[in-house]
């Protein structure tokens, strides 16, 4: 009899813990902190595409357009992009956001991620 109130005792408190860590906010919070990072990630390559135009991002030389994107970047954010499967600048680490653009025969694919420094 004894062993079985162990065992039940047992299976409540790891029930216990495993409810705790199920409604525990803290996987809500950085769920929505990642949401609100990417949707700056995806402002900041909006921006840069609203500022040069989508008929510079069409005709520019791939070379002007990596030059651009690293004067663009700076010390906490970095841009990146794969002109027709050519990629220019550092490659984006897992998780970066990215935006997929058509521009008449050029395929080109923008990314953007945080610095691990910041």
């Amino acid at each position: 009899m004894r062993f079985v109130d162990i065992a039940v005792a047992g299976a409540i408190g790891l029930s216990s813990i495993a409810a705790m860590l199920a409604f525990s906010p803290q996987p809500a919070v950085s769920a929505s902190q990642q949401l609100v990072e990417q949707a700056s990630l995806r402002g900041l390559i909006f921006d840069f595409v609203s500022v040069h135009g989508l008929s510079w991002v069409k005709d520019a030389p791939a070379k002007e357009v990596c030059s651009s994107l690293a004067a663009a970047s700076n010390a906490t954010v970095s841009l990146s992009a794969t002109i027709d499967s050519v990629p220019c600048g550092p490659p984006p680490p897992s998780g970066a956001c990215a935006l997929a653009i058509e521009a008449g025969t050029r395929h080109v694919t923008f990314e953007a991620w945080y610095d691990a420094e910041r």
